[in-house]
């Protein structure tokens, strides 16, 4: 240890004394050795502030991994300092040795411990390299191209969105290097490798993703008969069918886009494919078609689109009713108090113009939250009515709550029922009735003596 101690300060001066270029590929050749002296040393070294940042921080990074014993902690901590500097230097345009610090993350493979809690990091890396990768010389551009397109030639560890990110990067890049023709055959091959001894895709997300970059470099390059090929022969992802079918749809051609839409849905989930089946109903006219779909959907996504198309296939004297069946199904739902409620009151309020119907609403689920959440409604159209429920939730909150915050709650909801119109005599006998009810908590009687009614 002493000798390695006197020795780190030598080799150090002598290593800073190289360009960060050749330094760093001595010490890639050093570390492709699996010898512990050698990752020792890299450690060692990798703490020398004499070295170059971009060198010190991925040869740090390299002989952690290779160390074997690394944290997600300690992992994160460092890419996230190797990520910054990075972006740093792009900031400022030294974009040769941001590259130096970005592509860090990809030297070793990573443990199937730290892949997705570095994901982030993984995909803010890949974020920079995009942005610095058109302003590079070509040269650099060419390296970052061969370095990404070897990396999905041999490593199998990434998770689908650096995946995406990756694929990205390679076909912004390809076009204006004139690699379009590398990189078709580079998504054909990653193709092949997920593909089962019959010729099925192992995994249908990846095969989604390579199709889609393929299809899209394609049109880049101009190649549109075998871009329009590739659609129809992948019309099961949602992007083909739905593109193809909208485009039949436009032209009026109902039948075909019913045919495609029944191909591409073979084998899928036809959840995923509802609103293109209920796009083909509205331009059939198909009623009951368009009433299921439109019910379900706007009862799986709360939007509204889907509810006044549902309307528009009922007569007036019919549609109220099922308002109520819409209404009830919505109370039904899990989430009704944190997001079906808005919903229903947005019924009555902005598409039926129905005020009575959401005092009925408060009336059954009285509670000064949902007051305060729609105060601003009901204080214009139902004063009288948001008075008397304010004094029914008022005293429900007062019975189930004490302590200074609920004190103040409760002055600050009688200075706001205080604001509504013909309120001073309500109020007037509300603080009165408090008084007495809880005159034991005297700090609670003391803010009511000073409520200015």
């Amino acid at each position: 240890m002493e000798a390695e101690n006197r020795l780190t300060p030598l080799v150090a001066v002598a290593l800073a004394k190289l360009k960060p270029g050749a330094l760093r590929r001595l010490l890639l050749k050093a570390g492709d050795s699996d010898s512990d002296w050698l990752v020792r040393l890299a450690l060692v070294l990798s703490q020398e502030p004499l070295l170059p940042v971009q060198v010190r921080l991925p040869m740090h990074w390299q002989a952690l991994l290779r160390h074997g014993r690394v944290s997600a902690q300690e992992a994160t901590s460092l890419l996230d300092c190797i990520v910054r500097k990075g972006e740093e230097l792009t900031a400022q345009a030294n974009y040769a040795d941001a590259w130096l610090l970005l592509h860090t993350p990809w030297l070793e493979p990573l443990p199937f411990s730290l892949r997705q809690p570095l994901q982030a990091l993984l995909l803010r890396s890949l974020a920079c390299t995009s942005q610095l990768a058109p302003q590079a010389s070509t040269e650099l551009q060419q390296q970052i191209y061969e370095f990404f397109s070897n990396l999905l030639h041999v490593r199998y560890d990434l998770t689908a969105d650096v995946l995406q990110a990756v694929l990205n990067l390679l076909l912004d890049l390809s076009v204006p290097l004139g690699f379009a023709d590398r990189l078709l055959g580079l998504l054909r091959m990653l193709r092949g490798r997920n593909r089962t001894p019959t010729g099925q895709p192992l995994d249908h997300s990846e095969e989604q993703r390579l199709v889609l970059a393929e299809y899209r470099l394609l049109k880049a390059v101009g190649q549109t008969e075998p871009a329009d090929r590739l659609m129809k022969e992948n019309l099961w992802i949602p992007a083909f069918g739905q593109d193809l079918v909208r485009q039949h749809l436009a032209a009026g051609n109902t039948d075909e886009a019913a045919a495609v839409l029944q191909q591409a849905m073979a084998g899928n989930n036809s959840e995923e494919w509802e609103p293109l089946m209920l796009e083909l109903a509205l331009h059939r006219g198909d009623k009951q078609t368009i009433r299921r779909l439109a019910l379900k959907l706007f009862l799986h996504t709360h939007d509204f689109r889907y509810y006044r198309q549902l309307r528009q296939t009922y007569a007036a004297s019919h549609w109220p009713q099922q308002v109520k069946r819409i209404v009830g199904q919505l109370r039904q739902q899990k989430d009704f108090f944190s997001r079906g409620i808005d919903v229903t009151v947005r019924i009555w309020m902005m598409e039926e113009h129905c005020p009575d119907k959401l005092v009925e609403l408060l009336r059954k689920n009285c509670s000064l939250p949902l007051l305060n959440r729609y105060e601003p409604w009901l204080r214009t159209l139902r004063p009288e009515a948001l008075l008397e429920l304010y004094a029914k939730a008022l005293r429900r909150y007062a019975e189930n709550h004490s302590g200074k915050e609920a004190y103040e709650e409760i002055i600050n909801t009688l200075r706001t029922m205080l604001r509504l119109p013909n309120s001073t005599e309500a109020v007037r006998s509300l603080i009165i009735e408090l008084k007495v009810l809880y005159r034991q908590r005297r700090a609670l009687v003391r803010l009511l003596n000073e409520v200015v009614v």
